[in-house]
């Protein structure tokens, strides 16, 4: 005896495509930005993403502020 189950995963992958997609996009205007951008968590205030125009303005490799706040950067 034979027993098989079969999914339509169509939508569930064509949904990852698009989300693939954004996340790139995303990624793609955030690096290139002339403006100096940012992201902090919310939960502990600390830096976990900056494009390289906020390196360039402040002056600071991203070691020097990825995992640390505004007040601890080195």
């Amino acid at each position: 005896m034979i027993l098989g189950i079969v999914f339509d995963i169509t939508d569930r992958k064509a949904a990852e495509r698009k989300i693939k997609e954004s996340k790139e996009r995303f990624s793609k205007i955030f690096h290139s930005s002339p403006i100096g951008i940012s992201i902090t968590s919310f939960k502990t205030n600390k830096f976990v993403e900056v494009n390289d125009t906020f390196l360039k303005m402040l002056g600071y490799e991203i070691s020097d502020i990825i995992g640390n706040t505004a007040l601890g950067i080195k």
